[in-house]
């Protein structure tokens, strides 16, 4: 995921694609732990 968006940096010059990149992998890493909560709750 890092990789992912660290290439996605790297490639654009647009603030607007570094936010988006971000964002996205932030929220596909948090997926996990909030999905693992509920289920084993």
């Amino acid at each position: 995921m890092a990789a992912a968006i660290a290439w996605a940096v790297a490639g654009s010059t647009d603030w607007l694609v570094w936010t988006g990149s971000i964002v996205a992998g932030v929220s596909v890493l948090a997926v996990g732990p909030v999905s693992h909560r509920i289920w084993y709750r």
